[in-house]
């Protein structure tokens, strides 16, 4: 269970009402959680007093390419350009680019894209969501 709180003593006193009735240890700070990695801005927090924490998904996006063999592919830019979508479109229309593709893991990778959108990503929503009407 990951608890967070505004400051200190507020995350002490729920974890102290929460271990009357159940078995609590203490893990420290998350590294990980479902794949997400957690990071901790130690350096933000002596400055200012308070902690930055970022999420990511860097590993797994990685992962992700090598499956796919895209380790190589150019980055586009999201939200995605309507002009784009639109000859996008019409090219998979014309050559019925979806039928022709039977080797490809379509469905593994849109679940691998959804699962980011829901995670960190949800800047990809839109392009992956047009991408699943194939």
């Amino acid at each position: 269970m990951l608890m967070f709180a505004t400051n200190d003593q507020l995350l002490k006193n729920a974890i102290d009402d929460l271990g009357k009735y159940v078995d609590l240890k203490d893990l420290g700070e998350p590294r990980y959680i479902l794949g997400i990695q957690v990071n901790h801005d130690k350096k933000e927090q002596k400055i200012k007093r308070e902690q930055k924490i970022t999420l990511n998904q860097r590993k797994q996006i990685d992962d992700i390419l090598k499956t796919f063999h895209m380790e190589d592919c150019k980055a586009v830019k999201t939200p995605m350009d309507v002009s784009q979508w639109k000859q996008s479109l019409a090219r998979a229309t014309e050559s019925k680019q979806a039928t022709n593709c039977p080797d490809v893991p379509y469905q593994s990778l849109m679940g691998h894209l959804m699962y980011l959108v829901q995670g960190t990503r949800p800047d990809i929503a839109f392009a992956t969501n047009y991408r699943l009407w194939w």
